[in-house]
C-alpha cells in the first residue's frame, strides 16, 4: 500500500557519512573515504592519507559507478581475549552490498558487487570472526569497507556504519538485539496491517457468502495491500534482510496485483463500460509495477535510472487517472458518493507523496509520506464499512426473496395434483419440473358427470409469488365451474371475465379440455400451445389469453382418438428450452418427441437447456375391449 517509488526502500543508507564507535575510553576512529574501485585499498599499509575525511556528507555523484571504499584507523581493545569479532552497528544504515576487510584480510560481505552485483534489503550478516592469526602486533586496526550503491535509487547520496571489537559471543548476543528492537519498532505498523489483512480475509469470505464479486475483489486488496506494506516497511528500515533476488519478485508480484485489483473494483462498483479503458489502465499498473523489477536489480546505473523514470512516471499518471475517476464518479454516481470519495483517497494521497519525494524537502516528503498512510488506511476502512453495509443490506434482501420463494413453491405445489385420478378408458402420465426460480405452471384433472373428465393446463405470465397466488386463484375458480358442468369455451370465458376485472397487467395461457369415455374430446384454448396428436400439432385457434380483454370469446373444437393413440399437453417451457448456443429446443424437436412418454419428454427438454417451469401431460386412449367392438359395430 506505500507507493510505488522504490528510492524509500534505501533511505535507511543515507546519512551523511560513515562513523565508527569503540570504548568509551578508545580515541575517536579517522575515517577517510574515496570514490571508485581497487582491491590494493584493502592493504594495511597503503598510505590514505591524501583521501578526504569524512566529515560531512559522503557524496555518491552518478559518474563514480557508486563504488565508494572506506578505511577506518581504529584502536585494538586491549581488555578483550579471543575469539574477538567484528560487529556491524547500526546496520540499517549499512550499504545494499558490502566486503569488509580487517587489516587487509577479507572477513566476510553481505551481498556481492558489481558486475555480478547480488543486493540485499537488509546486511544478513552482523557479527564477523576475527581469526586468531590476524591479531595485530600494534594496537591498531585498519578496517576497510568496499561498498556499492546504486546513487539513482537513492533521494541522497551516502551510507553510513559503525564497528566494533569485542568478544563473539556478546556480538553475537548485540547483534540479534539489534535486529530484534528493529522489528519492534515496526510493530504499530505491522499491527494495523495484519488486522487489515484479516479484515481482507473476512469480506472474502463474507463475499463468498452472499456472492458479491465487489467485495471479493475488496477483499483481495485488503490482503495483498497490507502485505506488501509490510515487506516494504520491514525492508525500508533494515529489519528484514532479503536478496534482491527475493524481494523483487514477491514486490513486483504485489505492486501489480493491487493496483490491477483496485482498478477491477473501481470499474465494477460503478459499473462502467468501456472495458479497453479499464485493459489500458489495469496495463498502465502493470507497466509502473514492472519497471521496478530491473531497477531493483540493476547494476549497471544508466539502466536503473531509465527505469525509475519509466516507473516515476507510470505511477503519477497511473495516480492522476485513478484519482479523476474516483472524482468524475462523486459527481455522476451520486447514490454511492461516499464510495468515490473513499476510492479517491488512496490515488490522491499516492500522487502528492509521490511529488513530494521527487520535487520537495525532506521533511515535507516525511510528512506527505505520514499523511499517505493515514489517508490509505481511512479509505480502506471507510470503503470496507460501505460495502459491509451493503452486502447486510443484500444479504437481508436476499432472506426476504428467498423466503418469498419459498412460499411460492409451496403455494405451487397445489397447483399440480399430487395424484393423477384412474379414468376408465384412459391412461394418464405427467411430469412437472419447476426451474430455479418459481413460474406459474398448472395444471387439473377434475372429474365431470356421464363419465367424462375436465383437464386444464395453463401458465401465468410472471415469477415467483405473485404468479403462483395468481394461479391458486384460477384453480380455485376452476373447481367452482367445475361443479357447474360448464363447457370448456364457457368456462374459458368466465375465467377470463374474473381475471380481467382484477388484473393488474399479467394474464394467463390456458387449455381447456373435456374428455369423455369413448375418445371424444371437446377443446378450447386461451393461448396456451396446442397439444400434439400422435407426433402431429392439433390445429386450435389459439385465443387470447385470460385476462386481457373482459369481451374475449374462445371457440370449441372436437376430435375422436382411436385405441392407443397417444394426445400430448405441454407447456412453452418444452419448446423454449436453450442449449449453451442460445439455441431453442423449438417446434420442430417438440413435435419429433411427442410421442414419446412425459418422462422422456421433459427430461429431453432439461437436458437441452431448462430455462422456464416444464409441464407434461400425456393422455393415451385404452378403452375396454367391449367399447373397441361396440365402436366398429
Amino acid at each position: 500500500m506505500p507507493k510505488l517509488a522504490l528510492s524509500a526502500l534505501f533511505v535507511a543508507l543515507l546519512l551523511p557519512h560513515p562513523i565508527a564507535s569503540l570504548a568509551q575510553s578508545a580515541p575517536a576512529p579517522t575515517i577517510r573515504y574515496h570514490y571508485g574501485d581497487n582491491l590494493a585499498w584493502a592493504d594495511p599499509s597503503f598510505d590514505d592519507g591524501s583521501w578526504p575525511l569524512a566529515s560531512n556528507s559522503v557524496w555518491i555523484p552518478p559518474k563514480s559507478g557508486g563504488f565508494v571504499w572506506v578505511r577506518i584507523h581504529m584502536a585494538w581493545p586491549t581488555a578483550t581475549s579471543a575469539p574477538l569479532a567484528l560487529r556491524e552497528t547500526q546496520f540499517e544504515l549499512a550499504p545494499p552490498a558490502e566486503e569488509i576487510y580487517l587489516n587487509g584480510l577479507r572477513l566476510g560481505s553481505n551481498g556481492a558487487l558489481p558486475p555480478h552485483a547480488q543486493l540485499w534489503t537488509a546486511p544478513p550478516h552482523l557479527v564477523f570472526p576475527i581469526p586468531d592469526a590476524q591479531l595485530p602486533s600494534s594496537h591498531q586496526a585498519v578496517i576497510a569497507v568496499r561498498a556499492w550503491i546504486n546513487p539513482t535509487v537513492l533521494s541522497l547520496d551516502g551510507y553510513a556504519s559503525t564497528f566494533t571489537i569485542a568478544d563473539t559471543g556478546m556480538q553475537q548476543a548485540l547483534a540479534r538485539e539489534a535486529r530484534y528492537s528493529l522489528v519492534l519498532g515496526q510493530l504499530p505498523f505491522v499491527s494495523i496491517a495484519t488486522l487489515l489483512v484479516l479484515l481482507g480475509f473476512a469480506l472474502l469470505a463474507i463475499g463468498i457468502a452472499v456472492r458479491r464479486r465487489e467485495l471479493l475483489l475488496f477483499g483481495i486488496l485488503l490482503i495483498a495491500g497490507p502485505l506488501q506494506g509490510v515487506l516494504y516497511q520491514l525492508s525500508g528500515t533494515r529489519a528484514l534482510p532479503l536478496s534482491m533476488w527475493l524481494f523483487a519478485p514477491l514486490m513486483t508480484a504485489l505492486l501489480c496485483i493491487v493496483p490491477v485489483s483496485y482498478v477491477e473494483f473501481f470499474w465494477y462498483a460503478f459499473r462502467l463500460g468501456g472495458r479497453r479503458w479499464k485493459l489500458a489502465l489495469q496495463a498502465l499498473c502493470v507497466l509502473s509495477a514492472l519497471a521496478l523489477l530491473p531497477m531493483m536489480l540493476a547494476s549497471r546505473l544508466q539502466l536503473s535510472a531509465r527505469f525509475d523514470t519509466i516507473s516515476a512516471g507510470a505511477g503519477m499518471l497511473r495516480d492522476v487517472l485513478e484519482a479523476s475517476a474516483a472524482a468524475w464518479a462523486m459527481q455522476t454516481r451520486r447514490s454511492q458518493r461516499w464510495l468515490a470519495f473513499a476510492i479517491f483517497l488512496t490515488p490522491a494521497a499516492s500522487f502528492i507523496a509521490l511529488m513530494a519525494d521527487y520535487f520537495a524537502p525532506r521533511r515535507w516528503s516525511a510528512l506527505a509520506d505520514a499523511l499517505f498512510n493515514d489517508f490509505e488506511v481511512t479509505g480502506a476502512l471507510l470503503i470496507a464499512a460501505i460495502l459491509v453495509r451493503r452486502a447486510w443490506y443484500g444479504w437481508r434482501s436476499g432472506e426476504r426473496l428467498r423466503a418469498e420463494l419459498e412460499a411460492a413453491r409451496e403455494v405451487q405445489q397445489r397447483l399440480v395434483p399430487a395424484q393423477l385420478p384412474v379414468l376408465s378408458g384412459w391412461s394418464l402420465a405427467s411430469v412437472y419440473m419447476p426451474a430455479a426460480e418459481v413460474g406459474g405452471d398448472f395444471y387439473q384433472v377434475l372429474p365431470q358427470p356421464a363419465a367424462s373428465t375436465l383437464i386444464v393446463v395453463g401458465d401465468v405470465s410472471g415469477k415467483g409469488l405473485k404468479a403462483a397466488m395468481t394461479g391458486t386463484l384460477v384453480l380455485g375458480a376452476l373447481r367452482s365451474m367445475a361443479k357447474q358442468h360448464l363447457s370448456p369455451a364457457q368456462i374459458l370465458s368466465s375465467l377470463n371475465a374474473q381475471l380481467a376485472a382484477d388484473s393488474d397487467g399479467g394474464f394467463v395461457t390456458c387449455l381447456c379440455a373435456r374428455i369423455g369415455a369413448d375418445g371424444n374430446l371437446i377443446l378450447a384454448n386461451a393461448g396456451q400451445l396446442a397439444p400434439y396428436r400422435n407426433g402431429e400439432e392439433i390445429q386450435l385457434e389459439s385465443g387470447l389469453p385470460l385476462g386481457i380483454a373482459p369481451d374475449a370469446t374462445y371457440r370449441e373444437f372436437s376430435i375422436c382418438l382411436a385405441p392407443n393413440e397417444q394426445l400430448t399437453f405441454l407447456s412453452d417451457g418444452v419448446v423454449e428450452a436453450r442449449n449453451a448456443g442460445g439455441e431453442l429446443f423449438g417446434f420442430e424437436r417438440t413435435a419429433t418427441i411427442s410421442t414419446q412418454s412425459a418422462e422422456a419428454i421433459a427430461a429431453a427438454a432439461q437436458e437441452f437447456g431448462q430455462e422456464d417451469d416444464i409441464t407434461v401431460l400425456t393422455l393415451t386412449f385404452s378403452p375396454a375391449p367391449n367399447l373397441v367392438e361396440a365402436s366398429h359395430a
